[in-house]
């Protein structure tokens, strides 16, 4: 079961959060080796210093090329954002092969959100998640 599959969005099954069914059990996780995973952060913004969830997170892996400024492969995943965590491939085909630059990734980050809904009440976190991603790269960046 790929991990794209196993959180599962609402719909007709709101009450489940996981594509586990009963009597199921997990007994092994593979994660395929990915050279963006050697690079990698996690960056957490919330409302309170104190542990509380996410109003917004960024999971990336970068990888670059030999000159250490253009990008090779990225991996973009968000969190707080959505009903489960939300890889964004927007954002990663926007910067594969570019130079990894301020106005670029702020650029590129833009499309973490591209297909959001606003319902009222999440607003805030549809303009909060590409400055949450845009930092995230950045600031992986400046350790290459």
């Amino acid at each position: 079961l790929k991990v794209e599959d196993f959180f599962l969005a609402p719909g007709a099954t709101a009450e489940r959060e996981h594509d586990i069914r009963p009597g199921e059990v997990i007994t092994a996780i593979e994660i395929p080796g990915s050279a963006a995973a050697r690079r990698s952060t996690y960056l957490k913004v919330r409302d309170r210093q104190s542990y509380e969830f996410a109003a917004a997170s960024a999971a990336i892996g970068l990888e670059l090329e030999g000159d250490g400024r253009t990008i090779r492969d990225i991996r973009v995943a968000l969190g707080g954002v959505a009903t489960k965590p939300w890889r964004a491939r927007a954002v990663e085909n926007e910067l594969k092969g570019k130079t990894l630059t301020e106005a670029t990734v702020r650029k590129a980050s833009e499309l973490a959100m591209e297909g959001a809904v606003d319902h009222g009440a999440n607003h805030y976190k549809i303009e909060l998640a590409p400055r949450v991603v845009a930092r995230a790269i950045l600031n992986l960046g400046e350790t290459a």
